[in-house]
This record gives structure tokens, sequence and C-alpha cells, in this order.
């Protein structure tokens, strides 16, 4: 991220850095410290601003600035109002750099409240944070962090950026930022956040999303139309489970179908609409190497996916809201996301 901020260093204007300073009390009043410089000292550091010494450091703020202040008075602007700083900065350069468009959206602007996606991403640190931040060890560092993206798609604005553990998974970060889902979001969710209870959590407060569907999952149906779909045939329990595999193989490529009122997980708690879209052969095949590679990189034997050739997105959202060809092209928009947290 460092390397990507340095890129964009150039055009962030020293104005806004100034204002954002002030609005967050690191800089209260004019005096000889320069938020600018001083961001700039601490971000495009040739070391790493965490292995530099204060002394080190308040040297080379003196050199680039013909300031000359104490290490005692550096280390006093490493407070908490430096961390809402640095925030705030590092938000406003996701936002300026932002490459989602918006062309495409007028039309969820009377339907959803806010479009949330969220992506995360994660830095490697020195073994000495591990403490606080903790790595996975082994060949990877002992210490990382890890870093979540909320973003609004409608409004541009980033509802949530969290710092968290290197070891803290994707789902479990995601009940971070569930009491700030209100009534209307859309919350757009990647299968590292698939989470059954914060669905349910999300349909509760009367807001919808949209996921794609784990292929551990178990699916569930009492709708008799779906009888071609079953595992079994014979009727022993309500409601059914419907073999993905099955229904895939009604479909043509690039053919997409969807199953109403399906009970998903085991405890059949979730009712949503699954939508499910048949991929060309090549896709397929690309996504059965790729499963191959990664599972022989960690000495594993790679199973069969039922997914491999089709895309399933469940969603709470009504067909009187959004048609099926909309749900798939909203979640294709969570792509960018990934643009930004890279």
């Amino acid at each position: 991220m460092r390397k990507k901020i340095k890129q964009l260093q150039k055009p962030f204007k020293k104005e806004l850095i100034e204002k954002i300073a002030l609005e967050t009390g690191f800089i209260k009043r004019n005096r000889k410290l320069n938020a600018t410089k001083f961001l700039e000292t601490c971000v495009f550091n040739s070391n790493s601003i965490c292995d530099i010494s204060l002394n080190d450091l308040s040297t080379q703020y003196n050199l680039e600035t013909g300031i000359s202040i104490s290490k005692q008075a550096l280390n006093d602007k490493f407070n908490r109002n430096a961390v809402d700083f640095f925030r705030k900065v590092f938000e406003n350069v996701l936002y300026s750099h932002s490459n989602i468009s918006k062309e495409n959206l007028v039309y969820c602007e009377s339907l959803f409240k806010r479009i949330r996606i969220m992506d995360s991403s994660r830095i490697e640190l020195p073994a000495k944070f591990r403490e606080i931040y903790g790595g996975n060890g082994g060949g990877a560092s002992k210490a990382a962090a890890k870093f979540n993206v909320e973003y609004d798609l409608l409004t541009g604005e980033f509802n949530n950026v969290g710092f968290f553990s290197g070891t803290k998974s994707d789902p479990a970060c995601m009940h971070e930022v569930i009491d700030d889902v209100e009534a209307g979001d859309l919350c757009i969710k990647d299968l590292g956040y698939f989470n059954l209870k914060v669905f349910g959590e999300i349909n509760k407060k009367d807001a919808y999303y949209i996921s794609k569907i784990k292929s551990t999952t178990s699916v569930y149906s009492d709708n008799d139309d779906y009888e071609k779909y079953y595992y079994n045939t014979k009727r022993n329990s309500e409601p059914r489970k419907i073999d993905i595999a099955k229904v895939t193989e009604t479909l043509c490529e690039g053919e997409s179908i969807e199953l109403d009122n399906i009970y998903i997980g085991q405890a059949h708690s979730i009712k949503s609409r699954l939508i499910i879209t048949k991929l060309p052969k090549e896709i397929k095949e690309n996504r059965r190497k790729k499963r191959e590679k990664k599972a022989s990189k960690r000495n594993l034997k790679s199973s069969s996916d039922k997914f491999d050739g089709a895309n399933a997105y469940i969603t709470n959202i009504t067909k009187e809201k959004l048609d099926m060809k909309s749900i798939a092209h909203l979640y294709k928009l969570r792509w960018g996301i990934m643009l930004i947290s890279a």
C-alpha cells in the first residue's frame, strides 16, 4: 500500500492534507510541525517507519524541512489524533483514485439506501509486532495486519476502514460492521465473507444481501416443481435437499435459472432466491486447474467442486425489485473494490 500511495503522491494536494489535519485535531494551531511534511516523512521514507529511530526521524524531518524538532516532540505527535489523521488521508487516497463507475447504478438509487461492498488485504509486519497483530507463522511472517475496506457504490464514500490481526478471518471481520447496516442497505459479499448468521442478521434489519454460495453449503426446498433437482425423489422429509449438479446439467452454457424460496444451510433458517448460471467449459477447466494447484501447494488432495462449471448466487431481494440478470450484474460490480484494496 505504501508503494501505491507513493504513486499517488503528486495529485494529492497540500491544502487537502492540511484541512484533514485540522479536522482530525492532529494540528490544532499554526506550529512548526507541518502536516504534509510529517506525512511524507512517515509514509515515503526510504526505510520502514517501524525500524527507524525517533532520533533519525527527527533528523530527517529537519533536513527535509529546515525546521528543527526534538525527538520527544515528534514522539508526542504519534497519538490518537495522528491515527485519525493517517486514516482519513488513507480514505481520501482510496476514494479519489477509485475506478468504480456509477453510470449503470442510476436505477438502484431508488431501490437501495446504500450498496455496500467489502474486501480485505493483508500486510506482513516485522515479527516484533506479533503480540498486537499476530501472523500465521510458518512460511509467513509471525506478525501481520489485515485491513477491511467497505465502500458505498452509490455515494462513493467509505463506510468502514478497519484494521485487525492478520489471523482474523474475513467472516469474523464482518461482525465488526454488521451493527452499521441499516434498513434499505444492500450488502454484496464474496465467498470470503460467506456467513449464514450474518445474512440472517441483515435480513432482520430489513436490509438486503447478494452473495455467491459455498459449494459445501446445503440447499433445500419444499417446492414440488423442483422434483427433478432433488437428491432423492422419495418424500422422506420437508424440505428436501437439492442437487446443484442436476440443476446445472439442465442448462446450456451461458444460460441461467432461478429457484425461489430456497432454504440455505442445514438449519433451514435462511430463505433466499438461488440463481445459477452455467459457465463455458474453458472457465470450468481453468477453475479446476487453479483449485488443484492450490491444493498441491498445501500438500492436499483436490476434491471435485460442483460450482467449477457454474456461478451460484443467493439473495433476499425480491423478483419485483430486481430480476436475476440484474442480480448477477450487481454482484460483478464488487470487483471494483479489489482494485482499491489490492
